[in-house]
Protein backbone atom coordinates (compact mmCIF):
# COMPACT_ATOMS: atom_id res chain seq x y z
CA UNK A 1 0.00 0.00 0.00
CA UNK A 2 1.45 3.08 -0.70
CA UNK A 3 1.85 6.25 1.47
CA UNK A 4 -0.66 8.04 0.66
CA UNK A 5 -3.38 5.53 0.21
CA UNK A 6 -2.55 4.46 3.84
CA UNK A 7 -3.45 8.27 5.08
CA UNK A 8 -6.55 7.74 3.54
CA UNK A 9 -7.38 4.75 4.80
CA UNK A 10 -6.46 6.40 7.73
CA UNK A 11 -8.51 9.03 8.01
CA UNK A 12 -11.70 7.53 6.68
CA UNK A 13 -11.37 4.65 9.35
CA UNK A 14 -11.24 7.58 12.05
CA UNK A 15 -14.21 8.98 10.27
CA UNK A 16 -16.02 6.04 10.92
CA UNK A 17 -15.26 4.70 14.12
CA UNK A 18 -16.24 8.23 15.15
CA UNK A 19 -19.71 8.34 13.26
CA UNK A 20 -20.69 4.83 14.71
CA UNK A 21 -19.74 6.39 17.86
CA UNK A 22 -22.59 8.59 17.82
CA UNK A 23 -20.97 11.98 16.82
CA UNK A 24 -16.91 13.22 17.09
CA UNK A 25 -16.53 16.00 19.49
CA UNK A 26 -15.25 19.15 18.49
CA UNK A 27 -13.57 22.56 19.81
CA UNK A 28 -13.85 26.00 19.06
CA UNK A 29 -10.23 26.43 19.46
CA UNK A 30 -7.04 25.07 20.63
CA UNK A 31 -4.05 26.32 22.55
CA UNK A 32 -0.57 25.65 24.23
CA UNK A 33 2.12 26.35 26.33
CA UNK A 34 5.40 24.52 25.94
CA UNK A 35 8.25 24.61 27.94
CA UNK A 36 11.47 22.28 28.63
CA UNK A 37 13.34 22.17 32.02
CA UNK A 38 16.62 20.95 31.62
CA UNK A 39 17.15 19.95 34.88
CA UNK A 40 14.71 17.62 35.37
CA UNK A 41 14.89 16.34 31.72
CA UNK A 42 10.96 16.93 31.03
CA UNK A 43 8.69 18.67 28.54
CA UNK A 44 5.80 19.86 29.58
CA UNK A 45 2.92 21.01 27.61
CA UNK A 46 -0.29 22.93 29.11
CA UNK A 47 -3.72 22.52 26.93
CA UNK A 48 -6.34 24.56 26.78
CA UNK A 49 -9.38 23.23 24.75
CA UNK A 50 -11.93 25.61 24.48
CA UNK A 51 -15.37 24.96 23.37
CA UNK A 52 -16.17 21.71 23.65
CA UNK A 53 -18.96 20.21 22.00
CA UNK A 54 -20.57 17.60 19.49
CA UNK A 55 -21.62 19.44 15.71
CA UNK A 56 -24.58 16.84 15.48
CA UNK A 57 -27.70 17.16 17.99
CA UNK A 58 -27.34 14.67 20.92
CA UNK A 59 -29.12 13.31 23.94
CA UNK A 60 -27.60 13.53 27.40
CA UNK A 61 -26.63 9.51 26.78
CA UNK A 62 -24.81 10.07 24.03
CA UNK A 63 -22.74 13.07 25.71
CA UNK A 64 -22.00 11.36 28.55
CA UNK A 65 -20.48 8.76 26.13
CA UNK A 66 -18.39 11.37 24.03
CA UNK A 67 -17.43 13.09 27.31
CA UNK A 68 -16.22 9.92 28.90
CA UNK A 69 -13.92 9.47 25.89
CA UNK A 70 -12.52 12.91 26.08
CA UNK A 71 -11.92 13.03 30.09
CA UNK A 72 -12.19 9.54 31.38
CA UNK A 73 -12.91 10.03 34.91
CA UNK A 74 -11.98 13.50 34.62
CA UNK A 75 -8.56 13.03 36.14
CA UNK A 76 -5.89 12.03 33.82
CA UNK A 77 -8.67 12.60 29.77
CA UNK A 78 -6.77 11.68 26.48
CA UNK A 79 -4.48 14.14 24.29
CA UNK A 80 -6.45 15.54 21.63
CA UNK A 81 -5.45 17.92 19.16
CA UNK A 82 -8.18 19.88 17.33
CA UNK A 83 -10.90 17.14 17.29
CA UNK A 84 -11.84 13.69 18.59
CA UNK A 85 -10.12 12.44 15.20
CA UNK A 86 -6.65 12.61 16.97
CA UNK A 87 -7.34 11.44 20.47
CA UNK A 88 -4.86 9.53 22.30
CA UNK A 89 -6.88 8.41 25.55
CA UNK A 90 -6.84 5.79 28.52
CA UNK A 91 -7.19 2.94 25.95
CA UNK A 92 -3.46 3.91 24.68
CA UNK A 93 -1.98 4.54 27.91
CA UNK A 94 -3.64 1.84 30.33
CA UNK A 95 -1.83 -1.12 27.70
CA UNK A 96 1.04 -2.46 29.70
CA UNK A 97 2.91 -1.99 26.74
CA UNK A 98 2.24 0.18 23.29
CA UNK A 99 1.05 -1.87 20.71
CA UNK A 100 3.05 -1.56 17.32
CA UNK A 101 2.21 -0.15 14.42
CA UNK A 102 2.85 -2.34 11.28
CA UNK A 103 1.06 -1.15 8.50
CA UNK A 104 3.68 1.96 8.98
CA UNK A 105 6.72 -0.33 8.13
CA UNK A 106 8.61 1.51 10.73
CA UNK A 107 10.28 0.09 13.86
CA UNK A 108 11.13 3.89 14.50
CA UNK A 109 7.94 4.96 14.86
CA UNK A 110 6.96 2.02 17.36
CA UNK A 111 10.31 3.23 19.61
CA UNK A 112 8.76 6.36 20.02
CA UNK A 113 5.17 5.34 20.64
CA UNK A 114 6.58 3.14 23.19
CA UNK A 115 8.44 5.78 24.65
CA UNK A 116 5.39 8.10 24.57
CA UNK A 117 3.45 5.20 26.26
CA UNK A 118 5.73 5.13 28.63
CA UNK A 119 6.75 8.47 30.17
CA UNK A 120 4.31 10.17 29.55
CA UNK A 121 1.89 11.68 32.15
CA UNK A 122 -1.45 13.77 31.77
CA UNK A 123 -3.54 15.38 34.58
CA UNK A 124 -7.16 17.57 33.90
CA UNK A 125 -6.34 20.77 35.81
CA UNK A 126 -10.09 21.79 35.51
CA UNK A 127 -12.76 23.61 33.50
CA UNK A 128 -13.76 27.47 32.72
CA UNK A 129 -16.16 29.27 30.94
CA UNK A 130 -14.77 31.98 27.80
CA UNK A 131 -16.34 35.52 28.57
CA UNK A 132 -18.67 34.06 25.76
CA UNK A 133 -19.95 31.48 28.11
CA UNK A 134 -18.24 28.47 26.40
CA UNK A 135 -17.06 25.71 28.09
CA UNK A 136 -13.34 24.86 28.17
CA UNK A 137 -11.26 22.29 29.96
CA UNK A 138 -7.41 23.02 30.85
CA UNK A 139 -5.22 19.94 31.23
CA UNK A 140 -1.15 19.50 31.93
CA UNK A 141 0.75 16.65 29.89
CA UNK A 142 4.64 15.86 31.14
CA UNK A 143 6.98 13.75 28.87
CA UNK A 144 10.02 12.37 31.21
CA UNK A 145 13.23 11.96 29.67
CA UNK A 146 12.53 14.34 26.92
CA UNK A 147 15.93 14.69 25.58
CA UNK A 148 15.65 10.93 24.95
CA UNK A 149 12.76 11.78 21.94
CA UNK A 150 15.10 13.46 19.90
CA UNK A 151 17.25 10.83 18.58
CA UNK A 152 13.83 9.31 18.08
CA UNK A 153 12.33 11.99 15.94
CA UNK A 154 15.42 12.38 13.83
CA UNK A 155 15.02 8.21 12.87
CA UNK A 156 11.57 8.45 12.27
CA UNK A 157 11.94 11.44 9.75
CA UNK A 158 15.44 9.72 8.28
CA UNK A 159 13.23 6.57 7.49
CA UNK A 160 10.32 8.27 6.54
CA UNK A 161 12.36 10.14 3.72
CA UNK A 162 14.12 6.78 2.75
CA UNK A 163 10.70 4.92 2.88
CA UNK A 164 9.02 7.74 0.07
CA UNK A 165 12.02 7.85 -1.75
CA UNK A 166 12.13 3.98 -2.14
CA UNK A 167 8.32 4.07 -3.26
CA UNK A 168 8.82 6.51 -5.79
CA UNK A 169 8.83 5.89 -9.43
CA UNK A 170 11.94 6.64 -10.14
CA UNK A 171 11.96 7.37 -13.88
CA UNK A 172 8.76 9.71 -13.67
CA UNK A 173 9.13 11.64 -10.34
CA UNK A 174 12.95 11.79 -10.44
CA UNK A 175 12.12 14.03 -14.04
CA UNK A 176 9.52 15.67 -12.36
CA UNK A 177 12.01 16.65 -9.46
CA UNK A 178 14.56 17.65 -12.46
CA UNK A 179 12.11 19.30 -14.31
CA UNK A 180 11.36 21.67 -10.81
CA UNK A 181 15.40 22.20 -10.03
CA UNK A 182 15.48 20.16 -6.96
CA UNK A 183 16.99 17.16 -7.93
CA UNK A 184 20.52 18.00 -6.50
CA UNK A 185 18.87 18.92 -2.97
CA UNK A 186 16.35 16.00 -2.79
CA UNK A 187 19.15 13.77 -3.44
CA UNK A 188 20.82 15.79 -0.78
CA UNK A 189 17.93 15.11 1.78
CA UNK A 190 18.30 11.30 0.95
CA UNK A 191 22.47 10.90 1.47
CA UNK A 192 21.78 12.76 4.27
CA UNK A 193 19.08 10.21 5.84
CA UNK A 194 20.92 7.16 4.50
CA UNK A 195 23.94 8.99 6.75
CA UNK A 196 21.47 9.20 10.11
CA UNK A 197 20.99 13.19 9.88
CA UNK A 198 20.29 14.78 12.71
CA UNK A 199 17.46 17.14 11.70
CA UNK A 200 16.25 18.50 14.74
CA UNK A 201 18.89 19.23 17.88
CA UNK A 202 19.14 21.18 20.60
CA UNK A 203 21.80 23.86 20.81
CA UNK A 204 22.59 27.38 23.31
CA UNK A 205 20.41 29.20 20.46
CA UNK A 206 17.61 26.84 20.70
CA UNK A 207 15.64 24.01 18.94
CA UNK A 208 17.38 23.97 15.58
CA UNK A 209 16.03 21.92 12.46
CA UNK A 210 18.66 21.77 9.61
CA UNK A 211 18.03 20.86 6.40
CA UNK A 212 20.66 19.91 3.49
CA UNK A 213 20.26 22.04 0.39
CA UNK A 214 22.32 22.19 -3.00
CA UNK A 215 24.06 25.42 -3.61
CA UNK A 216 22.80 25.70 -6.66
CA UNK A 217 19.21 25.26 -6.47
CA UNK A 218 19.01 27.96 -3.76
CA UNK A 219 17.59 30.36 -5.68
CA UNK A 220 15.09 28.30 -7.26
CA UNK A 221 14.43 27.45 -3.51
CA UNK A 222 13.97 30.65 -2.27
CA UNK A 223 11.74 31.71 -5.48
CA UNK A 224 9.61 28.43 -4.78
CA UNK A 225 9.16 29.95 -0.73
CA UNK A 226 7.81 33.53 -2.03
CA UNK A 227 5.19 32.13 -4.93
CA UNK A 228 4.00 30.12 -1.52
CA UNK A 229 3.50 32.69 0.51
CA UNK A 230 2.08 35.11 -2.56
CA UNK A 231 0.09 32.71 -3.64
CA UNK A 232 -1.42 32.03 0.53
CA UNK A 233 -2.05 35.86 0.48
CA UNK A 234 -4.84 35.35 -2.08
CA UNK A 235 -6.78 33.12 0.44
CA UNK A 236 -7.27 36.37 2.68
CA UNK A 237 -8.03 39.51 2.30
CA UNK A 238 -8.49 42.83 4.54
CA UNK A 239 -7.83 41.68 8.49
CA UNK A 240 -7.15 38.01 7.68
CA UNK A 241 -4.27 39.35 5.42
CA UNK A 242 -2.44 41.41 8.63
CA UNK A 243 -3.56 38.44 10.73
CA UNK A 244 -1.14 36.12 8.72
CA UNK A 245 1.51 38.80 8.80
CA UNK A 246 1.46 39.37 12.76
CA UNK A 247 1.87 35.54 13.43
CA UNK A 248 4.78 35.54 10.99
CA UNK A 249 6.33 38.34 11.47
CA UNK A 250 5.41 36.79 16.08
CA UNK A 251 7.48 33.49 15.53
CA UNK A 252 10.50 33.55 17.99
CA UNK A 253 12.07 31.42 14.63
CA UNK A 254 15.42 32.87 12.45
CA UNK A 255 16.77 31.13 9.41
CA UNK A 256 20.56 31.38 8.90
CA UNK A 257 21.85 30.35 5.07
CA UNK A 258 24.88 27.84 5.31
CA UNK A 259 27.02 26.71 3.15
CA UNK A 260 25.24 23.20 2.32
CA UNK A 261 22.08 23.89 4.86
CA UNK A 262 19.26 26.23 6.09
CA UNK A 263 18.93 25.89 9.67
CA UNK A 264 15.74 27.39 11.27
CA UNK A 265 16.34 28.20 15.44
CA UNK A 266 13.64 28.46 17.31
CA UNK A 267 13.98 30.09 20.46
CA UNK A 268 13.97 28.35 24.00
CA UNK A 269 14.28 31.15 25.84
CA UNK A 270 10.49 31.85 26.86
CA UNK A 271 8.08 29.25 26.52
CA UNK A 272 6.08 28.94 23.30
CA UNK A 273 2.77 29.48 23.14
CA UNK A 274 0.95 28.40 20.60
CA UNK A 275 -3.14 29.32 19.94
CA UNK A 276 -5.33 28.18 17.23
CA UNK A 277 -8.93 29.50 16.49
CA UNK A 278 -10.69 26.39 14.67
CA UNK A 279 -14.44 27.55 14.07
CA UNK A 280 -16.95 30.21 15.17
CA UNK A 281 -20.01 27.26 15.71
CA UNK A 282 -20.31 26.27 19.63
CA UNK A 283 -23.41 24.38 20.91
CA UNK A 284 -23.74 23.40 24.85
CA UNK A 285 -24.47 19.92 24.31
CA UNK A 286 -21.55 19.17 26.35
CA UNK A 287 -20.62 21.41 28.69
CA UNK A 288 -23.00 19.92 31.43
CA UNK A 289 -21.50 16.47 31.42
CA UNK A 290 -17.96 18.02 31.28
CA UNK A 291 -19.00 20.21 34.68
CA UNK A 292 -19.84 16.91 36.65
CA UNK A 293 -16.96 15.19 35.58
CA UNK A 294 -14.72 18.57 36.22
CA UNK A 295 -15.80 19.93 39.43
CA UNK A 296 -12.72 22.68 39.76
CA UNK A 297 -13.20 25.72 38.35
CA UNK A 298 -9.65 26.44 37.39
CA UNK A 299 -10.18 30.34 36.78
CA UNK A 300 -11.66 31.29 40.67
CA UNK A 301 -8.56 29.87 41.92
CA UNK A 302 -6.24 31.10 39.22
CA UNK A 303 -8.23 34.82 39.96
CA UNK A 304 -6.91 34.23 43.27
CA UNK A 305 -3.53 33.50 42.65
CA UNK A 306 -2.95 36.37 40.07
CA UNK A 307 -3.71 38.46 43.35
CA UNK A 308 -1.46 37.01 45.48
CA UNK A 309 -3.32 34.48 46.90
CA UNK A 310 -0.72 32.50 49.24
CA UNK A 311 -2.64 29.58 49.19
CA UNK A 312 -2.70 28.90 45.46
CA UNK A 313 -1.49 25.24 44.75
CA UNK A 314 1.11 24.69 41.95
CA UNK A 315 -1.33 24.19 38.99
CA UNK A 316 -3.29 27.43 39.63
CA UNK A 317 0.64 28.85 39.55
CA UNK A 318 2.03 27.07 36.46
CA UNK A 319 -1.18 29.17 34.64
CA UNK A 320 -0.08 32.15 36.07
CA UNK A 321 3.59 31.31 35.31
CA UNK A 322 2.54 30.10 31.38
CA UNK A 323 -0.95 30.81 30.89
CA UNK A 324 -1.82 33.50 28.23
CA UNK A 325 -2.96 36.79 28.63
CA UNK A 326 -6.66 35.86 27.78
CA UNK A 327 -6.07 33.01 30.64
CA UNK A 328 -5.40 35.83 33.09
CA UNK A 329 -8.25 38.33 31.63
CA UNK A 330 -10.71 35.36 32.03
CA UNK A 331 -9.71 34.42 35.74
CA UNK A 332 -9.83 37.82 37.52
CA UNK A 333 -12.89 38.14 35.16
CA UNK A 334 -14.44 35.14 36.24
CA UNK A 335 -13.46 36.59 40.21
CA UNK A 336 -14.98 39.42 39.49
CA UNK A 337 -18.35 38.26 38.29
CA UNK A 338 -18.98 35.85 40.95
CA UNK A 339 -20.44 38.47 43.87
CA UNK A 340 -20.41 35.76 46.46
CA UNK A 341 -16.45 35.55 46.43
CA UNK A 342 -14.68 37.44 49.30
CA UNK A 343 -12.38 38.82 46.19
CA UNK A 344 -14.95 40.14 44.13
CA UNK A 345 -14.49 43.99 44.30
CA UNK A 346 -10.88 43.87 44.02
CA UNK A 347 -10.97 41.68 41.57
CA UNK A 348 -12.72 44.39 39.38
CA UNK A 349 -9.58 46.40 40.73
CA UNK A 350 -6.89 44.22 40.01
CA UNK A 351 -8.19 43.65 36.67
CA UNK A 352 -8.04 47.52 36.02
CA UNK A 353 -4.61 47.60 36.56
CA UNK A 354 -3.98 44.65 34.88
CA UNK A 355 -5.32 46.49 31.80
CA UNK A 356 -3.05 49.07 32.71
CA UNK A 357 0.26 47.26 32.45
CA UNK A 358 -1.46 45.26 29.16
CA UNK A 359 -1.74 48.72 27.52
CA UNK A 360 1.96 49.80 28.40
CA UNK A 361 3.55 46.94 27.91
CA UNK A 362 2.02 45.12 25.08
CA UNK A 363 -1.08 47.07 23.66
CA UNK A 364 -2.84 45.21 21.16
CA UNK A 365 -5.20 44.78 20.93
CA UNK A 366 -6.15 47.67 23.51
CA UNK A 367 -7.66 46.10 26.42
CA UNK A 368 -10.54 48.60 27.84
CA UNK A 369 -9.77 51.48 30.20
CA UNK A 370 -12.03 50.97 33.96
CA UNK A 371 -11.84 54.42 34.17
CA UNK A 372 -13.16 55.40 31.17
CA UNK A 373 -15.86 52.83 30.80
CA UNK A 374 -19.24 53.54 32.75
CA UNK A 375 -21.09 50.71 34.62
CA UNK A 376 -20.23 47.21 34.83
CA UNK A 377 -21.62 45.81 31.88
CA UNK A 378 -20.19 48.17 29.56
CA UNK A 379 -17.01 46.53 30.99
CA UNK A 380 -18.10 43.16 30.45
CA UNK A 381 -19.03 43.94 27.07
CA UNK A 382 -15.76 45.21 26.32
CA UNK A 383 -13.98 42.84 27.79
CA UNK A 384 -15.96 40.49 25.78
CA UNK A 385 -14.84 41.89 22.77
CA UNK A 386 -11.04 42.17 23.88
CA UNK A 387 -11.22 38.41 23.93
CA UNK A 388 -12.91 38.14 20.91
CA UNK A 389 -10.11 40.56 19.72
CA UNK A 390 -6.88 38.51 20.63
CA UNK A 391 -7.92 35.20 19.59
CA UNK A 392 -7.37 36.36 16.31
CA UNK A 393 -3.99 37.42 17.34
CA UNK A 394 -0.70 35.93 16.55
CA UNK A 395 -0.61 32.05 16.02
CA UNK A 396 2.84 31.50 17.58
CA UNK A 397 4.25 34.00 20.23
CA UNK A 398 6.84 33.43 23.16
CA UNK A 399 7.50 35.67 26.22
CA UNK A 400 4.30 38.72 26.69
Amino acid sequence: MTTTARRVVTAVLGMLVCVLATGCLELTGQRFSIWYDKESDELSVLIWYDGPHSPQDVDEAVAERMVSGFLGDGTKGAIMLFNSYAMIGDDFFDQEEAEEVPYLYMESVNKFVAKIHSSVDRKILGMYRDPQGRVGVAQLVTVRGASELLPMINAMINDRILLVHADMEDAEEEAALAREGFARTNARIVEAAQRGHDWVTITKDGLVLEVPVDRAERSRLRAMIAVWILESARYFEGEDWKHQVRSLASLPISISDHRNSYRLTLSTDAPLRIRTVLRGEYDDNLAHSIERRVRRNLDLEVGAALMGDAAADIEASLIVEYGHPEDHMRALLAVARDEEHPLHERAWASLGAWSERWNRDVGHPESPLHGEVVGRDALLDAWNEWHIEILQEAAISGAW
